[in-house]
């Protein structure tokens, strides 16, 4: 896209009150067939910068960027992934972590791109949370997903199919009774058709009791993180001096990464609905149960709305760094 406008969003009530606006929103121009460079050039005379980059096989010449292929927009001043290919491959290519490619897949999207799937899940499943397993999954063009919930003996125990559109969707998997015996599971998630097919496990631990409740240490910190600008994420961290706590602006691609990466532990995830709006709430809420969630809200009338949505709290758009450190503090200890 060429358009080089940029927006933002401002509710207007019966009586005429106007809320704060949001943060501006940019086109994300279409990358597919610039070399890395050029796409970063492209991103960065946009306002944007380089986020995580992806190799797959891929009959583009090796360098080539293959995705993203569509437009879109995003927040401006934040990243965008890249996906770029290796050049051909008679097997299936994956790129890095939550991600997977190889050729195949549904009718959406460029049939002429690799197939791309990334999935973000707890780690863990407790009874006492509910019935249900949410995941995020990510797909470059539509595509059925099936999930293979695998036992800790290595015996598929049950599957199931997801349609998916081009991008991101939040599904939902109801936990089978065979499930309820306590320990180490598999999800195994394919998409693509045979033999170019996406896989990718995700360990799964299941519990029988309430999650265990553990303090972070300055050797192993618990993870706060901050969907937001971060400029306020630092003055957030500096209202917050906890050798225990670590603090991580994030974006929303970030906020499923990390809170389901197996090297971090995210215990608290502060949104700001005035750039990720209140479906980011949603949807972490349920793929993460666990997850302590802050919103801030874009003002005060939707604060009840954020709790309705998911947030175990909620700060109006005037809220301080002190006070969000505050209502961080207050969700570590709960």
């Amino acid at each position: 896209s060429t358009d080089v406008r940029s927006f933002s969003l401002a509710q207007v009530d019966a009586f005429g009150n106007v809320s704060a606006r949001t943060y501006a929103l940019r086109g994300v121009p279409a990358l597919a067939g610039k070399t890395q460079d050029d796409a970063a050039a492209t991103l960065a005379g946009r306002g944007f910068t380089v986020g995580a980059v992806t190799t797959v096989a891929s009959s583009a010449p090796a360098g080539t960027v293959v995705s993203p292929w569509e437009v879109a927009v995003a927040p401006e001043g934040s990243a965008v992934d890249l996906v770029v290919s290796a050049g051909p491959s008679s097997g299936t290519g994956s790129g890095g972590s939550g991600g997977g490619a190889g050729g195949g897949g549904g009718g959406g999207g460029n049939p002429q791109s690799p197939l791309v799937m990334r999935v973000a899940e707890a780690k863990r499943f407790s009874w006492k949370l509910g019935r249900t397993l949410g995941a995020r999954v990510q797909v470059s063009r539509a595509a059925t997903a099936v999930a293979t919930l695998v036992q800790p003996s290595g015996v598929a125990l049950q599957s199931w199919s997801f349609a998916l559109r081009p991008g991101a969707s939040v599904v939902k998997i109801q936990m089978p009774p065979g499930a309820r015996r306590a320990g180490r599971y598999t999800v195994k998630w394919t998409a693509g058709l045979a033999p170019n097919t996406v896989t990718r496990a995700l360990a799964l631990r299941v519990l029988s009791g309430s999650p265990p409740a553990t303090r972070g240490t300055a050797k192993r910190p618990v993870d706060v993180l901050f969907a937001g600008k971060k400029a306020f994420a630092a003055e957030v961290s500096r209202s917050l001096p906890l050798s225990s706590v670590r603090i991580a602006p994030t974006d929303l691609e970030g906020a499923f990464d990390l809170s389901a990466s197996s090297s971090r532990d995210v215990r608290v995830v502060v949104v700001d609905t005035r750039i990720y709006g209140l479906q980011l709430v949603r949807d972490l809420r349920t793929v993460f149960p666990e997850l302590r969630i802050l919103a801030i809200t874009t003002d005060r009338r939707l604060e009840a709305r954020a709790l309705k949505a998911g947030a175990n709290a909620a700060l109006p758009p005037t809220a301080t760094a002190f006070q969000v450190a505050r209502a961080t503090s207050a969700l570590l200890a709960r």
